[in-house]
């Protein structure tokens, strides 16, 4: 007589216990064997997901007051709109480049060139002047400039999550590349730091940018474009933060 070594070892509670969670787990093994299968709903999981993301970021930056350095960082954009990369430099222009493009869509304070003197990083001088820039037509007109100066941080968190889903797919491979986006996408210091006008979210997605194309040269036939692209993004990644470096 055959009998289940389960059943014989474990009292019968506990043998349907065991005897559930193998079949739970046989059906979580062909779920997930299923979707690493199934390119197509793979793809629409990872849609899903990204847009989530999307939203809750555009949601958030659209009601968010301005965090202790982002007057700071818009007036240095502002600044860079009128082609002055003389204000804040403490940190590379990249990051308040791509917010001054957007900026360029609305109407900008005048800026006061006979009053700008630079004493020192992040200093409160900066602070107020950031905050004038940011306040000078009113609550309603600031909190859309902000809104639309964090844009290019929304866009870059979405890269640097699409990042970690190639990396883990390219190292673990495709079946790895689902949960490593919902992880990513879920995050909450991302979703908190990842909507705001700073230069965290740059440097990380170029980071993760240039791994990713690291990852490729020893697996690519053309291993030189892939280096080209990236010492680019190593390149992309000083631009927005001195840090970058490490």
């Amino acid at each position: 007589m055959d009998v289940d070594a389960h059943q014989v070892l474990l009292p019968a509670p506990a043998a349907r216990a065991a005897s559930s969670h193998r079949r739970i787990g046989g059906v979580v093994d062909a779920a997930m064997t299923e979707l690493g299968t199934n390119a197509w709903v793979r793809g629409l999981l990872g849609g899903v997901m990204l847009v989530s993301m999307l939203l809750a970021m555009v949601l958030t930056a659209a009601k968010d007051a301005p965090t202790v350095d982002e007057p700071i960082h818009f007036a240095a954009a502002v600044e860079l709109s009128h082609h002055d990369l003389n204000w804040n430099p403490d940190h590379p222009a990249l990051a308040r480049a791509l917010a001054g493009v957007v900026l360029r869509f609305v109407a900008l304070p005048v800026v006061d060139r006979s009053s700008h003197r630079w004493v020192g990083p992040c200093c409160t001088q900066d602070q107020n002047r950031g905050l004038d820039l940011l306040y000078r037509n009113g609550r309603a007109q600031a909190q859309r400039r902000l809104f639309l100066a964090r844009l290019p941080s929304i866009l870059l968190s979405l890269l640097a999550v699409a990042c970690v889903a190639l990396l883990a797919s390219r190292t673990f491979g495709k079946r790895a590349a689902l949960p490593a986006l919902a992880l990513a996408a879920s995050c909450p210091i991302l979703l908190a730091h990842g909507h705001l006008l700073t230069t965290d979210i740059s440097v990380t997605s170029f980071t993760l940018l240039g791994m990713l194309c690291a990852l490729q040269v020893a697996k690519s036939c053309r291993p030189l474009a892939w280096l080209v692209a990236c010492g680019i993004s190593g390149g992309l990644a000083m631009a927005s933060k001195y840090t970058g470096l490490v």
